[in-house]
């Protein structure tokens, strides 16, 4: 499966990122997805990025989401190493304070 959002500003990171699983928290009204880094894009250097507001802005205008959207959910984001199994490189929860400005 290919990444929930695709970002087309930085095409080389996005395309390198493919989604594992994805787990609900019916508490928290939260969509947890897991996904791998692979090829140059595989670095801590993702967590130094403005990909959260990539993210946000991706996710603004994603129409697969919306009644996940309009329900109020929160998405969050963990990303982990290929190279390196087990290391997580960046984790992002987006709310809908984010997703609604």
């Amino acid at each position: 499966d290919e990444a929930l959002v695709r970002l087309p500003e930085r095409p080389v990171v996005y395309e390198a990122i493919v989604t594992d699983s994805m787990t609900f928290d019916k508490q928290t009204l939260t969509l947890h997805y897991y996904l791998s880094v692979k090829g140059p894009a595989d670095t801590t250097a993702i967590a130094n990025s403005e990909i959260k507001e990539d993210m946000i802005k991706a996710l603004r205008g994603t129409t697969s989401v919306r009644p996940y959207k309009e329900a109020g959910y929160n998405f969050m984001y963990t990303f982990h190493s290929t190279k390196h199994p087990g290391k997580k490189l960046f984790e992002t929860t987006i709310t809908k304070n984010d997703y609604k400005q």
